[in-house]
């Protein structure tokens, strides 16, 4: 029986072990936080989106730069959004679909960490907490380090997480795991994150509001990108604003070329359309039909029916 550790018990650790455990290894799940999972209970707002059952990721590799579809294509190949969907329903989670988006049923990330952690305990997976791992050598195995006690496989699964959020666990060390087990590691930048202003005080008014959106991502002075050139596919989605900065799916998706932008030395521009449904000289109609009945009333009053009160009072301002 081959011996296997895996480092990092976030959701990618545990069904990695839980993969290997099935194909018959001892497996030891060896997690530096004190509880496996912290960041998977974050995920989605607590409601964590398992995958996406969109058939043709295609387009989408293609917008992610050279070389993507090659790398993420023989992943989704042999463990689909199909096959993670039945993964989770053969540990008894039942699923639920919205726009194509896959979550669990209870729509709580608690109960993806709970079905995990029990199909670990029954698969007798040794799970390790607090085990910060340091250093990882290769000799004639595969050894990981806490600095206080070493820890010995014939195999090593590294699931350490990015630098994503380092409260859970997720700190960045994992690159340099990466580097010591002889893996090449590229240059990383921010993804899936929220975008925050060069001065947040303009949208602080607007804290709170979540709406739909359509959004376009420029380089205003062209370092990266030809000058003015949308630099990325238009995303539509809900908007959510925050006191200093704004997020939702669409945001996320977006962050990736904000970052790149921002590494050549360029300005990110975001461009928001808040009523995406509608053509400019829809719009425009009925802007004027708002006006054409306000009579004597105020502004804020007139066009009171196109937003929530605080972005419609934004938007007069500006």
């Amino acid at each position: 029986m081959k011996n296997v550790l895996v480092i990092g018990a976030g959701p990618a650790g545990m069904a990695a072990a839980i993969g290997a455990a099935r194909a018959g290894a001892k497996v030891t799940l060896l997690e530096g936080e004190n509880v496996p999972g912290k960041k998977l209970l974050l995920t989605g707002n607590g409601s964590c989106n398992l995958t996406n059952l969109d058939d043709d990721c295609a387009e989408r590799y293609g917008s992610m730069g050279p070389g993507a579809a090659a790398f993420a294509a023989p992943a989704t190949e042999s463990f689909g959004p199909r096959d993670v969907c039945r993964f989770f329903e053969e540990l008894g989670m039942p699923l639920t679909v919205r726009d194509g988006l896959v979550y669990p049923a209870s729509r709580s990330a608690r109960t993806v960490l709970d079905v995990l952690l029990a199909e670990l305990k029954r698969l007798k997976v040794t799970v390790k907490c607090s085990e910060k791992i340091r250093e990882i050598r290769r000799t004639d195995v595969f050894e990981a380090s806490t600095g206080s006690w070493t820890y010995r496989g014939d195999a090593l699964i590294l699931c350490a997480g990015s630098k994503a959020c380092p409260r859970t666990g997720s700190d960045g060390s994992g690159y340099d795991l990466a580097a010591q087990a002889g893996l090449g590691v590229t240059d990383v930048m921010p993804a899936l994150t929220a975008l925050v202003p060069e001065d947040p005080a303009i949208i602080r008014a607007c804290a709170g509001v979540r709406c739909q959106a359509a959004l376009s991502l420029l380089d205003a002075e062209g370092k990266v990108f030809p000058a003015g050139e949308k630099v990325c596919p238009d995303e539509i989605g809900e908007l959510q604003i925050a006191r200093d900065g704004i997020s939702g799916i669409a945001v996320f998706q977006l962050s990736r070329y904000a970052a790149r932008i921002l590494a050549g030395g360029g300005r990110p521009v975001l461009v928001l359309d808040l009523f995406p449904q509608y053509t400019g000289e829809e719009f425009l109609g009925i802007l004027r039909g708002c006006a054409d009945r306000a009579q004597d009333e105020t502004c804020a009053a007139a066009f009171a029916g196109l937003a929530v009160p605080k972005l419609t009072t934004f938007l007069l301002e500006a």
